[in-house]
């Protein structure tokens, strides 16, 4: 991350029910810059989680809109294209397009870190920024879009899910550092592109169509 002006950064943990959550995630913030020391972030799995209203939750999910089911296979998530924004009247600045995941019900393994989870939250950052998704038991995966207010929210995020080669998903793994992550208690893209559309809309609806060349399996409409 480039800093141009001073930026604030809050780090949370979602969850829909944090009775049973212990631990935390550090994160490593350092840089190239003189005399900057580097900094950690420790995120609490308990203390700053965030409890997400399961209801709310489920009144978000629209299948063939913001929701989809993958069967095992290997698959590539990325941006393909947005026009989501914050602002319907007063653009201020052109909003890097980005959509938060959650992925669960089901056994699967990102390249991002090795390890074979059944629930994991995950975010898209940017039109270069993409993950590779092994899934070993046919898992589900919702697209939200999070504001503090949606009201002058318009236009969507538009994300690609492919099919890749085993040998692809070979190739993402050897690219990749060993995680650096302590655990308590792993390339021919196809023709059969899989879109998802995930939008700038906190609790809004909206709807999804298929076509012959891309088939779109999810989307999220932003508030009119």
């Amino acid at each position: 991350m480039e800093v141009k002006e001073k930026a604030v950064i809050c780090a949370l943990f979602f969850d829909v029910n944090n009775n049973d959550n212990k631990g935390a995630v550090n994160l490593l913030i350092s840089s190239n810059k003189p005399h900057f020391n580097p900094q950690t972030l420790t995120v609490g799995g308990k203390k700053n989680c965030y409890v997400l209203d399961e209801g709310v939750l489920s009144k978000l999910k629209q299948p063939n809109s913001n929701f989809i089911e993958l069967k095992p296979g290997n698959y590539k998530l990325k941006i393909r294209e947005s026009n989501a924004t914050y602002w319907s009247s007063e653009q201020k600045f052109q909003l890097e397009p980005w959509a938060l995941l959650w992925i669960k019900d089901g056994k699967f393994i990102s390249n991002l870190t090795g390890l074979e989870v059944e629930e994991t939250w995950c975010s898209l950052n940017g039109l270069q920024d993409e993950f590779i998704l092994e899934v070993k038991e046919k898992t589900t995966i919702l697209g939200f879009f999070f504001d503090t207010y949606k009201e002058d929210n318009k236009g969507q995020v538009v994300l690609e899910i492919n099919t890749v080669s085993v040998t692809e998903v070979t190739e993402e793994y050897e690219g990749q550092k060993e995680p650096q992550v302590t655990v308590g208690t792993g390339g021919n893209v196809s023709k059969d592109n899989i879109t998802l559309v995930s939008t700038g809309g906190g609790t809004t609806t909206g709807g999804g169509r298929f076509s012959a060349e891309n088939r779109p399996l999810a989307k999220v409409a932003a508030a009119n």
